[in-house]
């Protein structure tokens, strides 16, 4: 009877195989499970700042080229500049025009292309200062530099108003200028929707014009020819 007892209690002190993995596993999970907590990135969803503008809502809002700087356009016309971490404002310039409908900061200097009816600005938010506009005799809707700030396509069309016969508005023409005049790099293409907004591809070679009634077109700068 002793030895049936000294059995079993050694049978309670030496693990099983079984248990052996079992504990193995425990300790691998663990492991795993605090490694991946360590190098999860965390959320980053909360609030940095918030900044109050003057004049109301704000219509636009972009980084500048080197991301330290967020460009606001305020729906009365007025562009200020804030300091991206902080929300401190770094500056402020009014571009004379109610009607403005876009911003883009310029990719590799402190410049933005202001988009507004029937004219187009480039400002220097650095000096606030307004080196070059143009006229247009359509209305501009939407406006994006080339990701090497050499070209500028600009979208928009005619609205039914006293300058124009047109019976319906159309936002379908897009354009695309050299950034440093603002003279056409291509002619205008003209599409047979409202175009609402306006990209460049990297190296400038295609456009990309979105619309609520058509999707997307891509065309060719050079040609205008549509590829998408």
């Amino acid at each position: 009877m002793n030895e049936v007892a000294v059995s079993e209690q050694g049978r309670r002190r030496l693990p099983t195989r079984g248990r052996v993995w079992l504990w193995a596993f425990v300790v691998l999970a663990s492991f795993l499970a605090w490694t991946a907590w360590r190098i999860w990135p965390r959320s980053t969803s909360t609030l940095a700042w918030t900044a109050e503008l003057g004049g109301g809502g704000v219509r636009r809002v972009d980084y500048t080229w080197d991301g330290k700087g967020l460009v606001a356009l305020n729906i009365i016309g007025q562009v200020s500049v804030h300091d991206a971490a902080t929300g401190r404002k770094i500056g402020q310039f009014d571009t004379g025009m109610t009607s403005c409908r876009d911003v883009a900061p310029h990719p590799v200097a402190p410049l933005c292309a202001v988009a507004t009816d029937r004219e187009v600005q480039i400002w220097n938010f650095a000096d606030k200062e307004l080196p070059r506009r143009r006229k247009l005799d359509w209305n501009v809707r939407a406006i994006a530099y080339s990701d090497d700030g050499l070209r500028l396509a600009v979208a928009g069309g005619s609205r039914d108003d006293a300058r124009t016969d047109e019976p319906e508005p159309t936002f379908g023409r897009v354009v695309v200028f050299n950034a440093d005049d603002l003279k056409d790099d291509v002619a205008p293409v003209e599409l047979s929707i409202e175009v609402e907004e306006v990209a460049l591809s990297a190296n400038g070679r295609y456009v990309a014009a979105a619309s609520l009634q058509g999707g997307v077109k891509v065309f060719e700068t050079e040609t205008g020819r549509l590829v998408a």
